[in-house]
């Protein structure tokens, strides 16, 4: 026997595939437009409400955790406990022997789609579709103040880097320059001292000829007087040099 409630459930039984076009809930079986006929009018069925197949297809998720028989029994429930608030089988009914407010589901069951437990649920399912878009509504306004924040705090991020940078820009710039005039500074002073150095060495070449033509030509007080004006001079370049190699 197939599950497939697209086709007859009876018709499926004597091995005939047809489509079905009403679900009966009691008989929990599906049934095609010749078989619905004969349920109809059948004694046993006759006061069975059936519904569209359509119907029953968009409804089956629900239908399929509804059951018209009882776990614990396997029997059909017939009445309802209204002081318990469950279905009662036949079994189920010993437990309830001393309960009053007994009625039969089909009484239950009675103009149950006017009725005020009808429309409350009815109001309920309402009230919680608004909810429902109460809280979509809720969760994309926050998913967009996330966003935004995200926003704010990476500008805010990046304007602290770019200000950052700048400050490390500035504190190059300050120190290329302080450096840069140091070396300035420095550089003209060796250059002046390379000058003064050379001096002093041409100096020392012409006090070194004057000391041979002296040795030749000069008297022995003219020698005296240029030796010790020679003397001077090299002592005062030596301590020259010497504060150079302390510099």
């Amino acid at each position: 026997m197939t599950d497939n409630p697209d086709i007859c459930s009876i018709c499926d039984r004597r091995h005939i595939s047809k489509s079905s076009t009403v679900w009966c809930y009691e008989c929990e079986q599906s049934l095609c437009g010749e078989c619905q006929d004969v349920h109809t009018y059948s004694r046993s069925s006759e006061s069975h409400d059936t519904i569209p197949i359509s119907s029953y297809l968009s409804l089956k998720s629900y239908f399929s955790v509804v059951s018209p028989y009882c776990t614990e029994h396997n029997e059909k429930f017939q009445l309802f406990c209204q002081t318990h608030d469950e279905l009662v089988c036949p079994t189920c009914l010993k437990r309830h022997s001393e309960c009053k407010d007994m009625v039969t589901l089909k009484e239950m069951i009675k103009d149950i789609k006017t009725s005020d437990s009808f429309r409350e649920t009815m109001r309920g399912t309402e009230d919680t579709e608004k909810n429902f878009e109460q809280v979509h509504c809720m969760l994309q306004e926050n998913l967009e103040s996330l966003r935004e924040q995200k926003e704010i705090v990476l500008q805010k991020i990046s304007d602290i880097r770019i200000e950052i940078n700048k400050r490390l820009d500035d504190i190059q710039q300050k120190l290329t320059n302080e450096f840069t005039n140091t070396i300035g500074r420095e550089s003209s002073e060796i250059i002046a001292k390379t000058k003064m150095i050379e001096e002093k060495k041409v100096r020392v070449k012409e006090a070194r000829k004057l000391v041979d033509e002296l040795i030749k030509k000069a008297s022995d007080i003219q020698t005296y007087f240029t030796m010790r004006r020679i003397a001077t001079d090299i002592t005062n370049t030596e301590a020259y040099l010497q504060s150079i190699f302390n510099w």
